[in-house]
């Protein structure tokens, strides 16, 4: 049987290494403290940076829209002006066909055809003011 001497020394060993282990769950715990607050400021910093690249690139998105709008309305108006001067010119083309048809028939060219070079007539060597260069 052991002596109380003997348990007494054996309980010391024991309880000395049970204040080393808590010492080193302090510890422990102390560097995983130090490690979580490390990993909640960085994982901080990177949603605010995420947050303010996310603005960042919604404004740019609203700018691009706004431009994209913009230049299509243009486009839409410079078509619309273009259509309006399309139909002035072939209204121009209409009127000028009838007065060159109406001058060809008035000299009896109607059963000729009306190009450059055909006919006996001089209307293939006017020149857009009407003088002939004979």
């Amino acid at each position: 049987m052991q002596t109380i001497e003997e348990l007494k020394a054996k309980h010391e060993i024991e309880v000395a290494q049970a204040r080393r282990h808590a010492a080193g769950l302090v510890r422990d715990r102390s560097g995983l403290q130090e490690l979580v607050d490390t990993l909640k400021a960085s994982t901080r910093d990177a949603a605010d940076s995420f947050k303010t690249e996310s603005e960042k690139l919604q404004t740019t998105i609203e700018e691009l829209k706004a431009k994209h709008e913009f230049e299509v309305a243009q486009e839409r108006r410079h078509a619309t002006d273009l259509a309006r001067d399309k139909s002035r010119l072939q209204q121009i083309v209409d009127t000028l066909e009838a007065e060159a048809f109406g001058v060809a028939g008035r000299r009896g060219m109607l059963e000729e055809p009306f190009t450059p070079g055909h006919g006996g007539d001089h209307l293939d060597s006017m020149t857009p003011a009407g003088d002939s260069h004979r």
